[in-house]
């Protein structure tokens, strides 16, 4: 639907528009990753192909397109050598949109990123308008999009088992608001509608979200992020038969401190905190029993808590030091590199409740502790020359005593990147 839609509006501009105002660009990137992990059936090959065109039909106007082909083969064997158990190709349009700009309005429409604020809520692309304003100390973000189009296998916004098999046909309302109020602080105001158009009613999870952010610099060398999100809507049993009320909330919070040498240096300290639910056996949609309000909060946007284990920001309680530097001079062979080394503790908000690692049902799931573990990741980037970059990740995790099974887990990723 949407590739139809945007090839008949192309071929509108060709037919309007003299080509000799045109001006046409293009390239591709393709990145190919081997993640090798500790855990049995885990190892994986990923490789991303994407091909982009763009095309400015004046200072203002412009059309940008760039599919997407993704390949993983699942390798069954601990040394990654075997033939594959699996193997799984998506062919679909990445980003899709015309794009209308001057110097305080931009308007795009198709499938394009939206992201609210700091991304808490909501971060990805999707089908729809996006209309940016600014204009002085303010900028306003209204954005309406609709998820069900995006190929099954690769939609982001999969959540429930029935978003799986049917597709997330999802409807999304956002407003973003932002004012600076001197000395580089900021305070965003951000709200998300959601309602869920699957197949089955007696399925659907409809949301709505506020959040309020707080950024700006203490000094210099420091600066300072936090963030709280309410949610609230509506969502089914287990059954099937009722619907709940959802009463959740979130925190997240990030000082970071510069040293601001030539190393670019720093230092910063990430916390967060999500409410969990004690009626839930799993965090998905359908995974609630008991009586009450679903107290799990869920969003639909990103928030990264690490590498070797990553679980959503849902009955979590986190908190992480990290340390990144470029430690080589920029006129040597590996001046474009970077480091980070990274540390972090997790426990359940609710201890009775699910994580999304750890369902109640799940035989490695300890009811009698909210410890979820530790880990500590490192990570070297590396861009060899303007158009290849290599990255290589490592990591540890050491489950905690809400773990049966406390067995350490790694996880090494190896990726080479080609743009041109």
């Amino acid at each position: 639907m949407t590739k139809s839609l945007l090839a008949g509006a192309l071929l509108l501009v060709l037919a309007v528009v003299p080509l000799s105002s045109m001006t046409p660009g293009y390239g591709a990137s393709e990145d190919l990753s081997l993640f090798m992990s500790s855990k049995e059936n885990n190892n994986y090959l990923l490789n991303n192909l994407k091909l982009w065109f763009q095309l400015d039909v004046s200072s203002e106007f412009s059309l940008y397109v760039r599919g997407k082909h993704q390949y993983a083969r699942l390798l069954n064997a601990a040394d990654g050598t075997s033939s594959a158990d699996s193997r799984q190709s998506v062919l679909d349009l990445d980003l899709g949109y015309f794009s209308w700009r001057n110097e305080d309005v931009a308007l795009f429409a198709g499938r394009s990123l939206m992201t609210l604020g700091s991304g808490l809520l909501f971060d990805g692309a999707a089908d729809g308008l996006d209309l940016r304003l600014s204009t002085g100390p303010l900028d306003l973000r209204v954005f309406g999009a609709y998820t069900g189009f995006i190929v099954g296998d690769s939609n982001p916004y999969n959540f429930s088992r029935q978003d799986i098999s049917d597709g997330a046909k999802r409807l999304f309302g956002g407003l973003s608001c932002a004012v600076e109020f001197g000395a580089g602080w900021s305070l965003t105001a951000n709200g998300l509608i959601q309602r869920d158009q699957g197949d089955v009613e007696a399925s659907r999870y409809d949301t709505a979200h506020l959040s309020l952010a707080l950024e700006g610099a203490l000094s210099p060398a420091v600066t300072l992020s936090l963030e709280g999100a309410l949610q609230g809507g509506e969502g089914p049993e287990s059954t099937g038969t009722s619907m709940r009320e959802i009463s959740a909330w979130a925190l997240t919070f990030r000082m970071q401190f510069a040293l601001l040498d030539q190393s670019e240096t720093a230092f910063a300290i990430d916390a967060a905190m999500a409410t969990g639910s004690d009626n839930r056996y799993e965090h998905t949609p359908g995974g609630l029993d008991g009586e009450g309000r679903d107290t799990q909060f869920y969003s639909f946007g990103t928030y990264s808590t690490g590498f070797a284990f990553e679980p959503d920001l849902s009955n979590l309680i986190y908190a992480a030091l990290s340390f990144t530097t470029m430690p080589f001079s920029q006129g040597s062979m590996f001046g474009r590199s970077s480091f980070t080394l990274k540390t972090s503790l997790y426990f359940k908000t609710d201890k009775a409740g699910p994580t999304s690692e750890l369902a109640t049902t799940d035989t490695r799931n300890n009811p009698a502790s909210a410890f979820l573990g530790f880990a500590a990741d490192a990570t070297w980037a590396w861009r060899v020359v303007s158009d290849v970059s290599l990255v290589f990740a490592a990591g540890v995790f050491k489950p905690g005593t809400a773990w049966t099974d406390r067995t350490l887990e790694s996880l090494i990723q190896t990726t080479v990147v080609f743009a041109f």
